[in-house]
C-alpha cells in the first residue's frame, strides 16, 4: 500500500511516515477508471495523497494565479500543453477544464488518465457530476483517523485527540492546536463566509426577466450562435451556457471562454475577434436564435 509522508515530530513521539487507508482504494480506481476524483475539506491532505500515489502523473497547480488564468483563458490549448497522466490540483478553481477531460477521455477509451482534486464547492460538484458521470471515480478524504494515528504509532488519549483533532499539518511540525485552527477559521471558514454572503448579496438583486423583451438578436447566455472562421471559413454552432454546463463536445461553451466572450452583445453580421495564445482570431456571426 502507498506510503504518504508527513515527517512529523514532537517532544513526546516522532514518526516518519503515516499510511492513509485511502491511499490503496485511489490505485484501484486509477486502474478501474479514466479519472480520479478525490475531493474533501480543505488542509485534509488531498495534495500530498495525489502526489504520493501518483507519482508519475505530472502535477498542475490551478491555485497558482497565471496557471489558473491560462486554463480559463484557452482550455484547449491548455489541456493540449498537459497531456495525460496529469494531476489537476484545486480543480475547483478552473472547472471549464473538466468538459474537456470528458472529451479526451471518451476519445481515448482508456483508464488512468487524470486525477483531479478539490475542495467541496457547487461548481465543482456540478462540473463533475455532469460531465464526468460513469468515468471518474470520487473519494472523499477526510483528515487522519484514529486508525492512521495508530498506525503510525500515535499513542494519544482520548481527550487529547479530542483536543488535538486530526488535521494532517498538526502532525508534520505544524502549529500548536489552538494556533492552527485559529488560523484555519480566518484564513478558509471567513472566506467561505464571505463568499455566501456576495452570493446572498447577488441572488437578492437578481430580477426574473420577461423572455418576450430581450432582444433576441444579439449574442446572451444561452443563445444559440452559428460562426464562421474568417480564415479558414469553417462554420461552428455552439449554445453559450453558464461555466457549469458547459460542454465542448456537445457545443456549449462557457460564458467565461474566449470567444464567448467576444461574441456576448454582438448580433448577426458582426465580426468578432477572439484573443488567444496562438494570435487573435476573427469570426463572422451569421446566425443568432434561442
Amino acid at each position: 500500500m502507498a506510503m504518504v509522508e508527513y515527517s512529523a515530530s514532537s517532544a513526546n513521539w516522532s514518526l516518519t511516515m503515516i499510511e492513509r487507508t485511502m491511499a490503496k482504494t485511489a490505485r484501484n480506481l486509477w486502474f478501474k477508471y479514466p479519472v480520479v476524483t478525490i475531493t474533501g475539506p480543505r488542509q485534509s491532505g488531498k495534495t500530498t495523497l495525489a502526489k504520493a500515489v501518483f507519482p508519475d502523473a505530472e502535477y498542475v497547480n490551478l491555485e497558482i494565479p497565471d496557471v489558473r488564468e491560462e486554463a480559463l483563458r484557452d482550455a484547449r490549448g491548455f489541456m493540449t500543453r498537459h497531456k495525460s497522466p496529469v494531476i489537476f490540483d484545486e480543480i475547483q478553481n478552473a472547472p471549464n477544464i473538466v468538459s474537456y477531460i470528458q472529451a479526451e477521455v471518451d476519445d481515448a477509451e482508456r483508464n488512468s488518465m487524470y486525477v483531479l482534486t478539490g475542495s467541496h464547492q457547487p461548481a465543482l460538484q456540478a462540473a463533475v457530476s455532469q460531465s464526468l458521470a460513469w468515468r471518474t471515480g470520487i473519494l472523499e478524504l477526510l483528515p487522519l483517523s484514529i486508525e492512521e494515528l495508530k498506525g503510525a504509532n500515535i499513542g494519544r488519549s482520548r481527550d487529547r485527540l479530542m483536543f488535538d483533532g486530526f488535521m494532517p499539518r498538526l502532525y508534520n511540525k505544524g502549529p500548536e492546536p489552538a494556533q492552527l485552527y485559529a488560523d484555519y477559521f480566518r484564513t478558509y471558514v471567513e472566506r467561505d463566509v464571505r463568499q455566501i454572503a456576495n452570493l446572498r448579496n447577488l441572488i437578492s438583486k437578481a430580477r426574473v426577466l420577461d423572455e418576450s423583451k430581450i432582444d433576441v438578436t444579439k449574442v446572451l447566455i444561452y443563445s444559440i450562435v452559428t460562426v464562421k472562421n474568417v480564415k479558414t471559413n469553417a462554420v461552428m454552432t455552439y449554445t453559450i451556457v453558464p461555466e457549469s454546463e458547459s460542454d465542448f463536445k456537445a457545443g456549449k461553451i462557457s460564458v467565461t471562454s474566449p470567444l464567448a466572450k467576444a461574441l456576448i452583445g454582438n448580433s448577426k453580421g458582426d465580426t468578432v475577434t477572439m484573443q488567444a495564445p496562438a494570435g487573435a482570431m476573427d469570426f463572422e456571426i451569421l446566425e443568432v436564435s434561442r
